[in-house]
């Protein structure tokens, strides 16, 4: 009988983590696909985020510029299981997905599990321009832009309408936001 508990209370955690897992990668897309709808339409992903890492090749991609060591603003509800799973992958090589998710690593970080459920509300598939405004504004300012400002490093093409994006989000921001702006305007000095 114990061990029949435990093992679904198991089951149970494992299930609750790779839900978790889905959502904040489906989030991650999301937001993406957002940003291709506001900055001129669908495109590969790879123009947004860099070339898939290959065993003998990496490329940059935006994650280079979100980093790693990221602090939410205010305090998060995270779960450090999935956290760990989107920063480092998991132990095994999957057919179907990739091994790290900085991106999704970053947003589940600044918004914890509260914010991504209620940003999660405004995501459908395909995205469209108005999903595409509720979703990105549902986003805290500050996260948003540094989103922006990685994406306009590898998304070259889509930089002058990014950086547009990214001004525009500056004029609004408050000064819980300022050091945010700062570090912004010092990363676009570089592209």
């Amino acid at each position: 009988e114990e061990i029949s508990e435990l093992r679904f209370q198991n089951a149970h955690s494992n299930v609750m983590v790779a839900k978790k897992y889905m959502r904040c990668k489906g989030m991650a897309i999301s937001v993406v696909a957002a940003i291709a709808e506001l900055t001129g339409g669908d495109a590969p992903l790879s123009l947004f985020l860099g070339d898939l890492p290959e065993r003998s090749h990496t490329s940059v991609s935006a994650g280079d510029y979100l980093g790693t060591d990221h602090v939410a603003d205010r305090p998060v509800q995270i779960d450090h299981s999935v956290l760990q799973l989107l920063s480092d992958g998991r132990e095994q090589e999957s057919q179907f997905d990739i091994k790290k998710s900085p991106l999704a690593s970053y947003l589940y970080t600044m918004l914890g599990d509260i914010g991504m459920e209620e940003c999660y509300k405004h995501v459908i598939f395909p995205m469209d321009e108005e999903h595409s405004r509720r979703l990105l504004g549902a986003i805290p300012i500050s996260v948003l832009i540094n989103i922006l400002a990685a994406i306009a490093a590898v998304a070259v093409t889509r930089t002058e309408r990014l950086n547009r994006m990214i001004e525009e989000l500056e004029a609004k921001a408050d000064a819980s936001d300022r050091s945010v702006v700062c570090h912004c305007k010092m990363l676009r000095h570089f592209f």
